[in-house]
């Protein structure tokens, strides 16, 4: 019996984390992962004592509710009951959703989970498939967008001559411009917001792209620090980003000077915010 409750508590525990982490990626909220191992294992630790315990209280449908809620408390600690709900709504959606993946995974390839191993590489697989749905899932958000909320401000930061670069960004809902080899994001910017001594000390890349024209090379910069503002608040930071140049206006009243591509926009700034 020992060895039958460890392997639930392992089980459960990897489930919850893995639920976890990834409702962290798509709200947009910053974890520790110390949190996010505690909070999975009262889940599995929970789990357990309603297999130990069966038909007793552990087992009510509202005593659930209230477990549930309290791992997603202990793993976010959100300060605001706005956000609380927020974080509970979609942590419904995604548990749904990863439960349903591993369901599908088991019945495609009709997979007999008896085994301990087999479970977690099912468990694990469904984790990548929900991911990828969700993330796809995000971007059909495209048609609800509001053009008055496509502008940031930009702010880059260049260390070797204490300078601070800002400017305004469009998201760009046609352009899906991003280094297929790193996956990092890229800007197109006006060049005359840069200075050319600024250009010349950062690493060069060329960033291949099909048109409809055919296919060409890009030169772009790779920058650091790169931080990005909604009404005057910090949404993200990007640790580097790949700045292509052009000598093109890319606004007509001067709105803005620099395009960013609708992926950047929906992995890394708009999130699952309702």
């Amino acid at each position: 019996m020992k060895i039958y409750v460890d392997y639930i508590f392992v089980e459960n525990f990897i489930m919850s984390f893995l639920i976890l982490y990834q409702l962290s990626i798509f709200t947009k909220t910053k974890v520790k992962l110390i949190k996010t191992f505690f909070a999975s294992f009262i889940g599995a630790i929970y789990v357990v004592l309603v297999t130990v315990f069966s038909d007793t209280i552990f087992s009510n449908i509202i005593f659930k509710l209230i477990a549930i809620n309290i791992i997603i408390y202990l793993a976010f600690l959100p300060k605001e009951i706005v956000k609380y709900f927020k974080i509970c709504l979609y942590f419904y959606v995604i548990a749904t959703c990863y439960i349903g993946s591993v369901i599908v995974i088991t019945v495609f390839l009709d997979i007999k989970i008896s085994g301990f191993f087999v479970k977690i590489i099912v468990f694990i697989s469904g984790y990548i498939i929900t991911y990828l749905s969700n993330k796809n899932m995000w971007k059909l958000w495209k048609s609800n967008i509001k053009n008055n909320d496509l502008i940031y401000e930009i702010k880059v930061y260049d260390k070797r001559n204490d300078s601070e670069i800002t400017f305004k960004a469009f998201v760009d809902s046609g352009n899906s411009l991003k280094d297929s080899v790193s996956n990092t994001d890229i800007f197109l910017v006006q060049r005359s917001i840069f200075e050319q001594n600024i250009i010349k000390e950062k690493k060069e890349v060329h960033i291949p792209m099909n048109t409809v024209n055919g296919s060409c090379v890009l030169k772009g910069y790779i920058y650091n620090n790169i931080y990005m503002f909604k009404n005057g608040k910090q949404v993200t930071k990007l640790k580097k980003a790949i700045i292509i140049f052009t000598d093109i206006s890319l606004s007509k009243n001067n709105e803005y000077s620099s395009l960013i591509s609708y992926d950047t926009y929906v992995e890394k700034l708009q999130g699952v915010e309702l």
